[in-house]
């Protein structure tokens, strides 16, 4: 398979998740595994080691969104793939 298909297989695979972010169906980190670790930086009440997807959607995500007062509508635009 060539580099150029993968790259269009993910970013395809990419643009999807975020229009059912923007649609309210589904977002980014659906394409997450549950068992990959995430680390938030900085000097946030939210910056640590979440050892689990379901621990940084129900402690970082969820609580953002109810804060919210529109929803967030991400664009996938075309780029490089690192």
């Amino acid at each position: 398979m060539r580099s150029s298909t993968v790259e269009e297989k993910y970013r395809e695979i990419i643009a999807l998740a975020f229009d059912a972010w923007r649609n309210r169906s589904g977002g980014a980190y659906d394409l997450l595994g549950d068992d990959v670790e995430r680390t938030i930086t900085g000097n946030y009440p939210a910056a640590k080691i979440y050892p689990s997807r379901e621990l940084v959607m129900s402690e970082v995500i969820r609580p953002f969104n109810a804060r919210t007062r529109t929803h967030l509508a991400p664009t996938a635009r075309k780029g490089t793939l690192s």
